[in-house]
């Protein structure tokens, strides 16, 4: 299932991607006791619906980027913020050319009005290449992920440095 600007998501082919799968919202999540109450900047974030099929614990949904040319970049990172609420959430994962670089399991924050926390991954291993980032959800509840910068969700702003490096224009969903 391609969500936008290249990124995809690979989720089990039985399964209908309403019930389980990365959406990007605003305010509230529909699942109750769970989620953030807004983005951490902005208006949208990117999130992991889980709470509609309960048979599928611990069943990765990943989300793939297109390859990204970060050939160009003199430090090249990963800044992202983060909300995970909810009794029973699972664990976020981000991969980098397979390999697995970040990793946070459970509840992390105390509420859905708790500030989101930001996390950072050097991609300098990486320098002089290309890199296709994979952000990874598995189910508990639900698992929360927004804001690769402090101006966009996650989705828009890995789309916009992707388009910045290659291409030099802004981009967004």
């Amino acid at each position: 299932v391609v969500v936008g600007a290249g990124w995809t998501q690979t989720l089990p082919t039985a399964l209908p991607t309403y019930a389980y799968g990365w959406r990007v919202n605003s305010g509230g999540t529909t699942s109750s006791l769970t989620g953030p109450s807004g983005a951490s900047t902005g208006l949208r974030y990117l999130y992991l619906e889980t709470s509609v099929i309960s048979t599928m614990l611990g069943v990765p949904a990943p989300l793939t980027s297109p390859c990204i040319n970060i050939d160009s970049l003199s430090s090249p990172a990963l800044s992202f913020d983060y909300h995970m609420y909810g009794s029973m959430i699972g664990t976020l994962q981000i991969s980098v050319n397979g390999d697995s670089l970040w990793s946070l399991s459970g509840q992390q924050q105390i509420s859905s009005a708790a500030a989101w926390t930001s996390a950072q991954i050097d991609l300098s291993a990486y320098s002089g290449g290309k890199a296709t980032i994979e952000i990874s959800g598995t189910k508990e509840t639900l698992i929360i992920a927004s804001a690769m910068g402090k101006t966009t969700n996650a989705l828009e702003k890995v789309i916009q440095n992707y388009y910045n490096a290659k291409h030099e224009l802004q981009s967004s969903i």
